[in-house]
């Protein structure tokens, strides 16, 4: 494989060579290789390959329904490393089932290891933020009564931008139990802080409902400001943070 240097640009078999285009640069690859759809499905040597395709498209599902699942979350607020970021992560996790065999691990397989849980445990976005980090040592999750505690955020609260008037904590519970999949956020909750008023809330919400056996809880925070008299998301990149504070199962 080579890297092609010149004005023209190439796509196509020439000569017995492949000219593609592979993340804005232009590539050239001796043809062949038997790498072709029919090898793939039939051939011994294509197994490891079909093994990963099994296992991609897996997690590209899991993914799908986990980015899904965090939506109502997000405030529609855009991440353009976002589905990278999962599948990378959700990959990592999944190697680290120790009881499937190869092209058949799973993302909940790897859930049931403690490096597993480790991996996803502190997953944020953005994945840095001026005030915030490593909310998962601090933010207290009770999975017998669903409830968060994050006495935590007062001392930072008050050190917000002043063009800050309020914050929404919301907090919810995914459930993995019942699925190889990860389904819709079964539990959700939030409450608005008002920031001259933050000493008269208690810094604790809860979620409604059973908490499930196998799960993932997360919070996330939206900072506010007046506009025409309306609280409105903050126009900032750094008035949203989420980050996952427990996993267990």
């Amino acid at each position: 494989m080579a890297k092609v240097k010149g004005i023209i640009q190439l796509n196509g078999t020439f000569g017995g060579i492949n000219f593609y285009t592979l993340n804005g640069v232009q590539i050239a690859r001796k043809a062949g290789g038997g790498f072709n759809g029919k090898a793939i499905k039939t051939e011994a040597n294509m197994e490891k390959v079909r093994e990963n395709a099994r296992e991609f498209g897996a997690v590209s599902q899991f993914v799908k329904h986990f980015k899904g699942s965090l939506a109502p979350m997000l405030y529609s607020f855009k991440f353009p490393q976002f589905h990278s970021q999962l599948m990378k992560l959700f990959f990592s996790i999944k190697k680290l089932d120790a009881v499937a065999v190869a092209g058949s691990r799973s993302i909940g397989g790897g859930l049931e290891t403690l490096n597993g849980r480790q991996l996803l445990v502190g997953f944020s976005l953005p994945s840095y933020h001026s005030f915030y980090k490593a909310l998962y040592q601090q933010v207290v999750f009770d999975g017998a009564s669903g409830a968060f505690e994050f006495e935590c955020l007062r001392p930072l609260f008050k050190m917000l931008p002043k063009e800050v008037a309020a914050v929404t904590v919301q907090v919810g519970v995914m459930d993995f139990s019942t699925s190889a999949v990860a389904i819709p956020m079964l539990q959700r909750s939030l409450l608005t802080f008002d920031r001259a008023d933050l000493d008269l809330h208690s810094m604790r919400l809860s979620v409604d409902g059973v908490v499930p056996g196998k799960g993932m809880a997360v919070l996330s925070l939206c900072y506010l400001e007046y506009r025409n008299e309306v609280l409105v998301p903050l126009l900032s990149k750094d008035c949203f943070y989420l980050e996952v504070v427990s996993v267990w199962g």
